[in-house]
């Protein structure tokens, strides 16, 4: 059987000691936090940090899933150490159940209850449940960190898959605009995979993070934060990412066009009717065409998002 590995710290130090073990990769979220006497022990794959490193005889295993601690449990998602809960009409005793339940299932430092987005540039709406402390994190995801705080900027852990195939999908060198950069949801992952960014974010507090994240993820030198609006930047790239459900809307596709060279994609992502995409494929043709040029497009299902509704991307290549 493989040795079950824990930190023994004191009990101020355990949200500390799990969000570093949690950046480094090395979390064991199968086995639960437990206090043993006076300290508390941090399950882990491997010791780090000086810490005392004990070998669990007997750890306690987590429960699988939020079902098995609350009846009809709600969604959620995990941001960092912090659970983002559509909690519905729920009262505050249900709200307060399921937090419990998260806190002992995944370890989380904090709860939030999602309430939607609001206006053009979708700032969260949210609620604190529960955490003593603040809900600013950091989110390890495929090799990428991000530093947040989901009570403020948006973050979708469900285009996980997205941010690997951008990095997968760039060439070395090859010149990328992000116009809306938000974090680095996209821009990071390409200027990973090797791209030169530029990368535009017009919130201020979103674009601190992104300056932070291109740190966090060695691309400072490859990644142009710039703190403002898109259609203020004049750039020749040979990709073009618009993730932002309004991207066809406000001269932003014109924009586009005007910055991607001959023989360049776009990917242009929008909130649709499942098997509704035409409308979206048809601005984005019509944008081409104003530019002398023809898109061979290809739509592709991100997520959905709500009932009925995917995200998706149009994939464009411009000739």
């Amino acid at each position: 059987m493989e040795t079950a590995l824990a930190l023994r710290v004191a009990p101020p130090r355990t949200e500390e000691v799990m969000r570093e073990a949690r950046e480094r990769g090395v979390y064991d979220g199968s086995r639960s936090v437990r206090k043993v006497g006076a300290n508390v022990e941090v399950p882990v794959t491997r010791r780090f940090g000086g810490y005392e490193t004990v070998e669990q005889d007997d750890p306690v295993i987590r429960r699988v899933s939020l079902g098995d601690y609350v009846d009809d449990p709600p969604s959620f998602s995990l941001v960092g150490d912090v659970a983002l809960v559509n909690f519905g009409d729920a009262d505050g005793e249900r709200e307060h159940a399921v937090a419990e339940a998260l806190e002992e299932l995944h370890g989380v430092g904090g709860v939030l209850a999602h309430e939607g987005v609001e206006g053009e540039e979708r700032v969260p709406r949210t609620r604190h449940v529960a955490g003593e402390r603040g809900t600013e994190t950091v989110h390890s995801e495929n090799g990428f960190v991000f530093a947040l705080d989901p009570a403020r900027v948006m973050f979708s852990v469900g285009n996980a898959p997205e941010r690997v195939r951008m990095r997968g999908t760039v060439s070395e060198d090859e010149r990328v605009f992000d116009m809306f950069a938000g974090i680095g949801y996209f821009a990071v992952p390409a200027a990973v995979g090797g791209a030169e960014v530029t990368a535009a974010e017009v919130r201020r507090e979103a674009h601190g993070y992104l300056v932070e994240n291109a740190r966090r993820n060695g691309v400072s030198e490859s990644l142009d934060a710039r703190h403002t609006d898109c259609r203020n930047v004049d750039v020749t790239a040979d990709r073009v990412i618009l993730g932002h459900f309004d991207a066809t809307d406000e001269g932003y596709l014109d924009h586009a066009f005007g910055c991607v060279a001959d023989g360049g994609m776009l990917h242009v992502h929008d909130a649709v009717h499942e098997e509704e995409s035409e409308e979206t494929v048809c601005a984005v043709e019509e944008a081409a065409r104003g530019h002398g040029y023809e898109a061979d497009t290809d739509v592709r299902r991100v997520k959905g998002v709500a009932e009925g509704v995917a995200h998706v991307v149009v994939d464009t290549r411009v000739s």
